[in-house]
């Protein structure tokens, strides 16, 4: 294993990854603190290389990039290393130091999905680890990781629990909960006003605000301002305010139990004076947009149309999507009423090496 890891092959260090992954549980203290050294060094060589990917991204442009995409080749050894670093953390948490948070928090937005999701578990292990300084940016990038097409529970459990254990730890780094508070409100209303958010990205937000109204309630009860936008995109989904989106009526009964949570830690006075400041906000943006429309009609008619246009596009992908969700649905239910077709569906893909994760599956229907 030692002479793939000093091999210049990329096979050659990606079966030394795999090795490490497979042999992490039974392997030596001694052994694996020498196996993850190994591993960071590689993972930061392979990182530097691939670094176009690395930079942090808005919310809208997070993107799936396939089985074949991100930067080239890159993502294969940075998926396969961060495989190794949670396995060895899996083992013992202690080899994680401030190095391999670090690294992990910078590959949170990475255009693999594969990589994305290593990077979130390696980062929940050593999330302690993390530099003060760097936790409030890694916190956001966990947020903006719940806009991701291939979201699923387990992908949006493990980012939100990282963005609240970051979002704890920079408010008690910086002494500046509002600050904080501010950041992480602000990324919440960038995952729900994106396009790319669907039902399940937006029930992902709900619980993750309710859970930071609890975890940072002092700082939200003391910032009107900071509460104010922490509601806001659950006060628009729960009166199906975001755009020209469907919201159905189990996302309004969680985004309303949201608000409540929310409540409960402002207390009735100051909840009531957060909330019509969030309607007026909200109605008086809605009132200038309309404006804006009718504006464009008379004095720029090639800007309307182009709107006209765009809106068209965005129905067509959401009822793309809704039939894709009941095809998904419709199969689920044969392969569970057909044991045959439940067989076919688990030898499918077992050519695949065996240590890549379920996190190969499709998406989860949201049906």
């Amino acid at each position: 294993v030692r002479a793939w890891f000093a091999a210049v092959n990329p096979r050659a260090q990606q079966s030394a990854f795999q090795c490490v992954s497979v042999l992490a549980a039974s392997a030596a203290t001694k052994t694996r603190r020498a196996w993850t050294s190994a591993v960071e060094e590689a993972l930061c060589v392979v990182a530097r290389h691939g670094s176009g990917g690395l930079a942090a991204r808005d919310a809208g442009e997070v993107e799936d990039a396939g089985e074949h995409g991100g930067e080239g080749a890159a993502w294969t050894q940075l998926y396969h290393a961060l495989h190794a670093l949670d396995a060895l953390g899996a083992a013992d948490t202690a080899l994680l130091s401030a190095s391999t948070s670090t690294r992990a928090a910078a590959l949170l937005l990475f255009p693999h999905a594969w990589v994305r999701r290593a990077a979130a578990r390696v980062l929940g292990r050593s999330a302690e680890t993390l530099p003060h300084e760097d936790a409030l940016h890694a916190a956001g990038d966990s947020v903006l990781q719940l806009v991701s097409p291939s979201l699923d529970d387990a992908l949006g459990e493990q980012a939100s629990r990282n963005a609240l254990t970051l979002a704890a730890r920079a408010a008690v780094a910086r002494d500046a909960g509002t600050h904080v508070a501010r950041a992480m409100a602000q990324r919440c209303a960038e995952v729900v006003a994106s396009e790319h958010a669907g039902p399940l990205h937006r029930a992902a937000v709900i619980k993750l605000a309710a859970a930071l109204a609890v975890q940072l309630g002092d700082a939200y009860s003391s910032d009107a301002d900071a509460a104010g936008a922490l509601l806001e995109p659950l006060y628009r989904i729960a009166e199906r305010r975001i755009g020209r989106q469907d919201v159905d009526d189990t996302e309004v009964a969680l985004a309303t139990d949201g608000m409540g949570v929310i409540a409960a830690k402002l207390g009735p006075e100051q909840f009531n004076i957060v909330h019509s400041a969030v309607r007026e906000r909200v109605e008086q943006g809605t009132r200038k947009r309309k404006a804006q429309e009718a504006r464009d009609e008379i004095q720029a008619p090639r800007v309307a149309e182009r709107r006209r246009e765009r809106r068209a596009d965005a129905k067509k992908r959401r009822q793309e999507r809704k039939y894709g969700d009941r095809q998904a649905l419709k199969t689920n239910i044969i392969r569970a009423r057909d044991p045959e077709a439940q067989r076919n569906s688990r030898n499918d893909g077992n050519d695949d090496d065996d240590d890549v994760e379920d996190i190969v599956r499709a998406p989860m229907s949201t049906s």
